[in-house]
């Protein structure tokens, strides 16, 4: 099966692994703070400030994981994809048809594609390849 399009999240991740790393050095650092100044900061301040920088860096690396993993391999049959949790592949037979949007500001769009018993949403940054694909295999946009 030859691949047309190839997509990943790899640079869109990045962003997401320093976020994680700052999180944690800030979260395990900041008791520290009381440590050094126990006059300013009280020990109910550092626990609320550890729990907030705790619960973004781990929030950042499952965006992290997730983006780092999500791969889409589109082929004139098929897509694959492979998220976090999951693979699933969609053969475009059993497609009836799409929507297709941007995806906030992002590079990144959203299709929706319907079949008989669900919707399967792709993320990918080649629209009209993707697009050219689709109408190869008589899906409508609906």
């Amino acid at each position: 099966m030859d691949d047309l399009i190839v997509d990943d999240m790899k640079k869109e991740s990045k962003l997401f692994g320093l976020l994680t790393i700052l999180g944690y050095i800030l979260s395990f650092s900041t008791p520290l703070l009381y440590i050094i100044d126990k006059d300013n900061n009280t020990i109910r301040d550092i626990t609320l400030s550890v729990i907030v920088y705790f619960s973004i860096a781990t929030i950042a690396l499952y965006g992290w994981l997730y983006a780092k993993r999500y791969r889409i391999e589109i082929s004139t049959k098929s897509v694959k994809i492979r998220t976090l949790f999951k693979k699933k592949e969609i053969a475009f037979c059993d497609c009836l048809n799409y929507t297709c949007k941007r995806y906030n500001k992002s590079i990144f769009y959203q299709f929706t594609l319907y079949t008989t018993e669900k919707k399967i949403v792709i993320s990918t940054r080649y629209n009209d390849a993707f697009e050219t694909i689709l109408n190869q295999n008589q899906i409508n946009l609906k």
